[in-house]
C-alpha cells in the first residue's frame, strides 16, 4: 500500500514539475509552438489528476463525498488528457507542415519572407 502511494506521489511530483515547465513554455512561444507546449502541459494535468484520483482512491475510507470528489477528479484528468492529446496531435502535424516548407524554401534557395506579396505590411 505505501508502496502504491508512493508510485502516486512521485507522478505527481513529476508531473507538476512538467506542467510548470510547460506553461513557461507556452508563455514564451508564439503561434503553433505555443499550441503544441499547451497541449503538452494539459497532457501532464490529465496524468497528475489521474494519480491524485488513484492516489485518494487507494487510501482507505469511502465517505460518499469523498468518493463523488474523487470522481470528478479523475473525470476532470480524463478530460484534460484527452483534449491535451488531441491538441498535441493538431499541433504536431500543423508544426511538420511549417518544417516541411521551411525546409522547401531553403533547399530552392528563397526565403519565404522575401516572396511573401500578400503582407499588408510590405505595400
Amino acid at each position: 500500500m505505501k508502496t502504491l502511494l508512493s508510485f502516486f506521489v512521485a507522478i505527481i511530483i513529476v508531473t507538476a514539475i512538467l506542467v510548470f515547465i510547460y506553461n513557461m513554455a507556452a508563455r514564451r512561444s508564439e503561434g503553433n509552438r505555443r499550441g503544441f507546449h499547451q497541449a503538452k502541459m494539459n497532457i501532464s494535468m490529465g496524468v497528475m489528476f489521474l494519480a491524485i484520483a488513484g492516489m485518494h482512491f487507494a487510501t482507505p475510507g469511502g465517505a460518499w463525498l469523498r468518493t463523488l470528489l474523487n470522481t470528478l477528479i479523475l473525470l476532470i484528468g480524463l478530460i484534460n488528457l484527452y483534449y491535451g492529446i488531441k491538441h498535441y496531435r493538431h499541433f504536431r502535424t500543423l508544426l511538420d507542415r511549417e518544417s516541411e516548407t521551411a525546409e522547401k524554401a531553403t533547399q530552392n534557395g528563397s526565403d519565404p519572407d522575401i516572396n511573401n506579396e500578400t503582407d499588408p505590411a510590405r505595400e
